[in-house]
């Protein structure tokens, strides 16, 4: 388990769609498919990593209500960050819980009965090859507090805190300034590859789970 703050920075993701030019007569924009193309269409992509990826985001605070959070949303980007982690995922558990249940909960992992913003648990069998199997538990109060502040979406704050405790069970540390570098680093090429944009480079502020 591990621990840590960061606030995220928002940059919109764009999404392009690709388009062509009508052609000339006889172009083969033009010409009707041949059986071959029909065929070759019918036939299902090749499975990948992140389909084969579980990505589970439950929100399961206490008393819910403000601020609403789209957890959808969250397991969607999650999913995109999974996919660029360069190591074998196999399940991704998160559930966001209020500050109180935080404390609790970090009390009876930890031995401290401070909130917390992200815990992280390692689920994959000790010493096996298996993909990565990851239990995060998620402060929704201090999210919510971290990204009024800094200016952007909570979910935006919330995937942020999910990555980091993936990476945690991923083998990344931050106990020490250069494995802190290293990982934090990790996190900004990937929020930046899913089109969120880097935050640690930009802000530079701890996470304080683990």
């Amino acid at each position: 388990m591990n621990a840590s703050t960061m606030q995220t920075v928002d940059s919109a993701a764009s999404t392009a769609t690709a388009t062509t030019d009508a052609g000339e007569p006889g172009d083969s924009a033009d010409q009707p498919p041949s059986s071959a193309d029909s065929a070759d269409s019918d036939i299902p992509p090749e499975p990948t990593a992140a389909d084969n990826l579980q990505i589970d985001v439950a929100d399961d605070r206490a008393l819910t209500g403000a601020p609403h959070v789209n957890t959808g949303r969250i397991a969607e980007l999650l999913r995109a960050a999974a996919a660029c982690i360069n190591q074998p995922i196999h399940r991704v558990s998160v559930r966001l819980i209020d500050e109180l249940q935080m404390k609790s909960l970090h009390n009876q992992t930890i031995g401290d009965p401070v909130v917390t913003d992200v815990l992280s648990f390692d689920a994959t069998e000790p010493g096996s090859d298996q993909p990565v199997e990851a239990d995060i538990a998620i402060c929704v109060d201090i999210a919510a507090a971290q990204s009024a502040l800094r200016g952007h979406d909570i979910e935006h704050e919330l995937l942020l805190y999910a990555l980091h405790g993936l990476l945690h069970c991923c083998g990344y540390d931050d106990h020490n300034d250069t494995d802190y570098q290293i990982m934090h680093d990790e996190e900004d090429r990937i929020l930046a590859a899913i089109g969120v944009g880097p935050t640690f480079a930009r802000h530079g502020d701890r996470i304080d789970g683990d």
